[in-house]
């Protein structure tokens, strides 16, 4: 429900694509089979972001720069305020800060499972809200507080 009235674009380094190793079909390839599936399941991905620089050369737009997430708020006339980023890396997060935006969410998943599982072993109950002052029993940076931690993300 939420899905459907709000906008969702993707913003992802693929500095494989700036390194030679897929070419641009490829990653469109990628990204089509990647929009079909969500459309599927009735979401809608309204853009996506590249950012193809690799991490020694990377400009404003790959994260944690905020250049991404300002072209798709600019693209979608959404205010930093109305925004929200969910990710599974604190670069992500980062870039979010750097952005204006205040609601963040760190996943468990994908890049963020190691974490995930730290916490768990800590016995901390997900999700939790990290406020300044608690981050590093959270082991995340302050610059990026208050930030959600989830174990995963679903859009109702």
């Amino acid at each position: 429900y939420i899905a459907r009235k709000k906008k969702i674009a993707v913003v992802t380094n693929q500095s494989c694509l700036g390194r030679g190793m897929i070419t641009q079909d490829t990653l469109e390839r990628i990204h089509t089979k990647m929009q079909e599936t969500i459309k599927r399941e009735g979401g809608e991905i309204n853009s996506i972001h590249v950012a193809p620089d690799t991490p020694s050369e990377a400009s404003h737009r790959r994260k944690p720069g905020p250049g991404m997430l300002i072209e798709a708020m600019q693209l979608h006339d959404i205010a930093p305020e109305d925004a929200v980023m969910v990710g599974d890396t604190i670069n992500d997060m980062l870039a979010a800060t750097r952005a204006d935006i205040r609601a963040k969410v760190l996943l468990c998943t994908g890049h963020g499972r190691e974490r995930g599982e730290k916490l768990k072993q800590k016995g901390i109950q997900l999700p939790v809200l990290v406020a300044t002052g608690s981050e590093e029993e959270f082991e995340v940076p302050s610059e990026i507080c208050p930030v959600w931690i989830c174990e995963d993300f679903i859009l109702f």
